[in-house]
């Protein structure tokens, strides 16, 4: 035990921002490989050519235990979705049982095992091929990396056709802005007067006016729509300090829910381990200011108890920046999407007909615009048994104006679908999930 005393305490270094660049990070970027055979070097994967149709467009290592292949993005990076292009005119099936593994650090001289079992390294796992179909894999809440390696699980040659890292790079910037500001903010109920909106009305200090307020509710929950998907780096809460302290301690026992797509449940079960949404437990003290570091990205912010009680706060601030699209091609614009439930035809040669199966199982189709990048995400759940996906945008003279189709190894997916450049009009967005096919309207008025 002693006293503690400090004249000053000083952290050099640099706030950072993300800079949305919609291209592929790892094009022409320095790559590496645990071998290489018949001189099918490690950068032929980030050369920008998809197509795997001949060996001397491929890489190729050796027969190695755990074979790999990683990319140097040069920096670090928040990736939000990897595709990897197999190689197609032979032995799609060695790109099997495999991992891929994001870092902040080279990962070649690390074992697959290593990397496996490290808390610092993101992995992703694949028990199946990718055949000759490109696979994605989208991360909904982003990840922070700066080197991607994809490792077979077993000893195999390792070959692959391109390499695609999908997200924005950092440049030095200024302090954190409140984001939540005077933005729409709602509740599950309202008690008097005390509406969502006085808790982002920018008044933080003691006041017996100046907060928002529910009935008593058995999960309560506030939550403000930040306008725009945004980097976040802390949220603080003020408490209310004009009250007893029994009643000031009602926000103990909070979770903090943050995501890119609006809140449709009241529970907050509804969205454990959904693959999209970042839970927080504040399990710290109760103070009048609290302050929880989050790093995440998300434009959906919600506070709620996991008991039954009343909750009121004085304000929410939000802390870090919008993903901006400013200096790059923003196609803008405002989106409508409807559902359309009138038949279609499958729009990929499947392998069996619609089942049963199909029309029972709920695929929980939903599609999200985002107004200031011109882009939208589709997000789906899929059988046990399902994998690949293949979406269509059709105009209103019948042209198909977008095509893709990819593969995934989870159940609960999210696909971003970029750059589609699309003028005013109504759109059909045509998802078909190995046969059985589910439509959206699109509308778009910019």
């Amino acid at each position: 035990a002693n006293f503690l005393s400090l004249a000053e305490v000083e952290v050099y270094g640099r706030f950072i921002t993300p800079i949305i660049d919609n291209s592929n990070l790892a094009l022409n970027k320095p790559a590496s490989q645990s071998s290489t055979y018949g001189g099918r070097t490690a950068t032929i994967a980030t050369d920008g050519n998809r197509v795997g149709d001949e060996e001397s467009k491929v890489t190729h290592t050796n027969g190695d235990p755990n074979s790999w292949w990683q990319v140097n993005l040069g920096q670090e990076a928040e990736i939000d979705e990897i595709k990897i292009y197999n190689r197609t005119d032979c032995c799609s099936d060695r790109l099997s049982n495999f991992k891929v593994f994001v870092s902040n650090n080279s990962m070649e001289a690390l074992t697959f095992e290593e990397l496996s079992n490290d808390p610092d390294v993101t992995s992703i796992s694949f028990s199946t091929g990718v055949g000759s179909t490109p696979f994605t894999h989208v991360f909904p809440n982003s990840i922070r990396g700066q080197y991607v390696k994809v490792q077979l699980a077993g000893a195999n040659f390792l070959s692959l056709a391109e390499v695609e890292v999908y997200g924005r790079f950092f440049q030095p910037s200024g302090p954190l802005v409140n984001l939540a500001l005077r933005k729409p903010a709602r509740q599950i109920s309202t008690l008097s007067n005390y509406g969502a909106n006085l808790a982002v009305d920018g008044l933080t200090s003691n006041s017996s006016t100046s907060f928002n307020h529910t009935n008593r509710e058995p999960e309560p929950f506030w939550e403000v729509d930040l306008g725009n998907q945004a980097q976040i780096e802390e949220v603080v809460v003020y408490n209310r300090t004009d009250i007893s302290p029994e009643t000031n301690n009602r926000i103990s026992e909070f979770f903090m829910l943050i995501s890119p797509n609006p809140f449709d449940q009241d529970r907050f079960s509804g969205y454990l381990g959904d693959g999209i949404t970042t839970i927080y437990q504040h399990t710290g003290p109760i103070t009048d200011v609290m302050t929880i570091p989050i790093e995440t990205t998300g434009r959906y912010v919600r506070i709620q108890l996991f008991k039954d009680e009343f909750l009121h706060m004085a304000e929410v601030e939000v802390m870090g920046r919008f993903l901006s699209s400013s200096g790059s091609s923003s196609k803008g614009g405002v989106f409508v999407s409807e559902d359309l439930t009138e038949p279609e035809e499958s729009i990929v040669n499947s392998k069996r007909s619609p089942t049963v199966s199909d029309q029972v199982h709920d695929y929980k189709l939903e599609l999200f615009p985002n107004e200031s990048s011109g882009e939208f995400s589709l997000s789906f759940n899929l059988k046990p048994e399902d994998s690949r996906v293949a979406v269509q945008i059709v105009d209103a003279r019948g042209t198909v104006v977008y095509s893709g189709e990819s593969i995934f190894e989870q159940r609960e997916c999210v696909w971003k679908i970029r750059e589609f450049g699309l003028s005013n009009g109504v759109y059909l967005v045509r998802v078909d999930f190995g046969g059985h096919l589910e439509v959206k309207r699109l509308i778009i008025k910019k």
